[in-house]
């Protein structure tokens, strides 16, 4: 017999938790009570998507470039002011995590890279023009030799 734990109710589990991720106990075998074994009904875990973790010396003033000249909405914060915020446009999400330190924060910014999917790359890329942004002089869009198109936007005025 298995027992999984009562930490949702039924109907909680079966809509937030993925069963193959419920740790399960096998209570018909008394030398392994407590060990925790994880009932699987499929071979493999599938990966849903990403959620990259954005970091910014400002919170407020990265949120503002992401909304004003990306179109995200936030979707939430952790603080007022925020410290951590979730950001979404369209599927895609990411979220930003202020840091205490101001420079490491800008030099790991100034390394990181984010590629989002998008349909109808040229429409987004006019409009972030139009809403001041700025399109990489060396990376225009076009499409790669792998059939990929891609642009590059750059970030400015915070980090």
């Amino acid at each position: 017999m298995i027992c999984y734990p009562r930490c949702l109710d039924s109907a909680e589990l079966l809509t937030r938790v993925p069963q193959a991720a419920i740790p399960a106990y096998d209570i018909d075998a008394p030398e392994n009570f407590g060990e925790e074994k994880f009932v699987a009904e499929k071979t493999e875990a599938v990966f849903q998507g990403s959620m990259p973790v954005l970091p910014a010396a400002d919170v407020v003033e990265s949120l503002k470039w992401w909304a004003e000249i990306c179109g995200f909405t936030e979707t939430f914060r952790d603080n007022a002011p925020p410290n951590y915020v979730g950001i979404q446009r369209g599927e895609a999400r990411a979220h930003i995590c202020g840091m205490s330190d101001k420079e490491l924060a800008r030099t790991v910014s100034d390394q990181t890279m984010v590629r989002f999917l998008v349909n109808g790359i040229e429409t987004l890329c006019a409009d972030y023009q139009r809403r001041g942004g700025k399109v990489h002089p060396n990376v225009p869009l076009q499409t790669k030799p792998w059939g990929q198109r891609l642009g590059r936007l750059i970030r400015t005025g915070f980090a």
